[in-house]
């Protein structure tokens, strides 16, 4: 009788740690999701946007460094673009690599989010190795042509673990970066043509010289 009332106590505390983890995770998840929506609504640039949301990265993943670079395919290098680092390790903003030696080619190669075990899975990366990177996770940038644009890493030098929320909003960041860069370069786009326009307006179509609009 003690045995199982022993046993039925230590189930109860089981639960109760389990119900208090998860309540942890909504409510950090909670504020995340808040803090992420107060980000959309003020920030007016790439810039404070990816700034913002690196920072969020780092506290929900636990990573001493959180970056998004920047593909060239066509040149073969990879751009730091934005980084954050908090602690030891240090990323430096627009430095370039050559993408086939980086640990974010590996890692799209292999399909590999995540890996806290780097030295002895790629040991043949040298920009690993001088890096002291032990734990990295990596998630590409897709357009919606589905072309790469770059990658949203996180990396430490110890040993860390996977935690299903910081795979979630690793995910939901790349996307929210993915379709902020779209809505800039469709701006871009918009204004272009508008600018196009007003100077087409303003131009004598035989003459491509200005007409009366253009001096009155």
């Amino acid at each position: 009788m003690f045995y199982y009332a022993r046993s039925l106590k230590i189930q109860h505390n089981m639960q109760m740690q389990t119900s208090s983890a998860w309540e942890s995770f909504y409510v950090m998840s909670d504020i995340v999701l808040a803090r992420v929506s107060e980000t959309l609504a003020t920030e007016q640039s790439l810039e404070s946007l990816v700034r913002q949301l690196l920072e969020m990265l780092e506290i929900v993943t636990d990573m001493e460094s959180t970056y998004l670079t920047k593909v060239d395919i066509k040149a073969r290098l990879q751009h730091i673009l934005y980084a954050r680092n908090s602690k030891q390790m240090e990323i430096p903003e627009g430095l370039s690599v050559p993408w086939d030696e980086t640990l974010c080619k590996r890692a799209l190669d292999s399909n590999t989010l995540f890996s806290n075990d780097v030295p002895e899975r790629w040991p043949d990366c040298d920009a690993a190795k001088a890096l002291g990177i032990t734990t990295y996770m990596s998630i590409p940038v897709h357009l919606a042509d589905g072309s790469l644009y770059g990658t949203l890493c996180a990396t430490s030098t110890a040993k860390k673990p996977l935690s299903e929320r910081g795979e979630q909003v690793l995910k939901l960041f790349a996307g929210l970066i993915a379709q902020y860069i779209q809505k800039e370069s469709l701006v871009a786009q918009l204004r272009e043509a508008n600018a196009a326009l007003i100077a087409h307006s303003y131009t004598d179509a035989l003459t491509r010289l200005p007409n009366r609009r253009a001096i009155f």
